[in-house]
């Protein structure tokens, strides 16, 4: 190839964008964006030869899973420079494909490793949930006291009212109410505590049940929820079957009037499936910022927690012992800014960022037409399965 071709090839390379076709664009397809110069970014390789201009400049994109060195790598660190893309498996070797094609270099004649695939990629269905074990879990033995009868009891009743709420796809279907009720009933995920516990805030003095009711959403909707937010919490965010939470409750600005009608109805009935359905998870419940009328409050609410938990439960009052025992759990990095920490706000998190964009893909997904994979396929970045669809429940119980 004479100078000139090249000057053309690295100029195409230099000003045309990568950008990937129209039935492969997503939000979610970000190994598909070409890096700047020389900037190395973490991520999946997904499928695909990608010449979008025509003009004979092309990157390459393999796919870890079905090709590689026999080890499960699908992670790769990926570096652009003009002229090459490398493909560097973390810790292993480095590969470097041309972006320009030549006469010497045929796709027979590459190793499956370097072999391009094709992007036609088929769309595939969720992964179905693992079988509940036929053990008694230890959570719902403790759960009983140390009686096997009684745990039994508990297990077997989870497990129906996981079959009728069908709370195993709850974390696959689409919540098209999803952004109103996080505007509206604030409750965040955010970091985790010094013994790493997934940390859960929850400000019930700002909830506006006026704007979700004309939202149409109702206590039902708020409850169905809630329960994805605790299945998010124990499926995504904290897989472990024995881990427990760190929980804090900001009661600043709560009036007596909100514990009234629906808002204690749908206090009453999450406490209560959470205390049936997920045992022996709280770990520590912090109650911050309450005013001095909460005890007659507490009077009332106390009979619907388990008394197990009750002792796990912290009424804090005053800045200074509200900072002062919130940061003997939670690193300072770690706790949110209004709390005294010097992390992210609340609402930032990488929990949140993640379930923000699970809950976008579902609903995308919902609007497909019926049968209409080559649509499913573009929502999910032109893989088979995206990560969101790949993803493996821990547990069905």
């Amino acid at each position: 190839m004479n100078q000139n071709n090249n000057d053309r090839t690295k100029k195409t390379n230099k000003n045309k964008p990568l950008v990937p076709p129209s039935s492969l664009q997503s939000e979610n397809s970000r190994a598909l964006r070409k890096p700047k110069k020389g900037h190395c970014y973490q991520g999946r390789i997904v499928l695909g030869t990608l010449d979008p201009e025509g003009n004979g400049v092309e990157t390459t994109f393999y796919d870890a899973h079905e090709y590689g060195n026999g080890k499960t790598v699908d992670e790769f660190d990926s570096c652009s420079e003009e002229g090459s893309t490398e493909m560097i498996p973390r810790g292993g070797h480095t590969e470097t494909v041309s972006l320009a094609p030549t006469a010497s270099t045929s796709s027979a004649s590459l190793s499956p490793r370097q072999r391009p695939m094709s992007c036609q990629a088929i769309w595939q269905a969720p992964l179905p949930p693992p079988t509940p074990p036929s053990e008694l879990p230890e959570r719902f033995l403790r759960a009983g006291k140390g009686n096997v009868d009684e745990g039994w009891r508990r297990y077997r009743a989870t497990l129906q009212w996981r079959k009728e709420m069908g709370i195993d796809t709850i974390l696959r279907r689409p919540n098209p109410r999803f952004a109103l009720i996080k505007q509206h009933y604030l409750h965040y995920f955010h970091m985790r505590g010094k013994n790493n516990e997934p940390c859960f805030y929850e400000i019930p003095a700002k909830t506006n049940l006026k704007a979700l009711r004309e939202g149409g959403v109702s206590v039902e909707d708020l409850l169905q929820h809630y329960a994805m937010i605790v299945e998010y919490q124990w499926q995504i965010v904290e897989r472990s079957d024995s881990a427990k939470s760190l929980y804090i409750i900001d009661l600043q600005g709560i009036r007596f009037g909100d514990f009234m009608g629906d808002v204690m109805d749908f206090v009453k009935r999450a406490s209560a499936f959470c205390n049936q359905h997920y045992p022996e998870r709280a770990g520590t419940v912090y109650i911050i910022n309450v005013p001095s009328w909460f005890k007659m409050i507490w009077s009332v609410v106390k009979p619907w927690v388990d008394p197990v938990t009750l002792e796990k439960i912290h009424i804090l009052r005053g800045a200074e012992e509200i900072r002062q025992t919130m940061q003997q759990r939670i690193a300072l990095e770690h706790l949110p800014p209004e709390y005294g920490g010097t992390s992210m706000p609340l609402g930032q998190s990488p929990e949140e960022v993640e379930l923000w964009a699970r809950m976008e893909h579902n609903n995308r997904l919902a609007l497909c037409t019926s049968g209409d994979d080559a649509e499913k396929l573009r929502v999910c970045g032109g893989r088979g399965q995206c990560r969101f669809c790949s993803m493996q429940l821990a547990r069905s119980y």
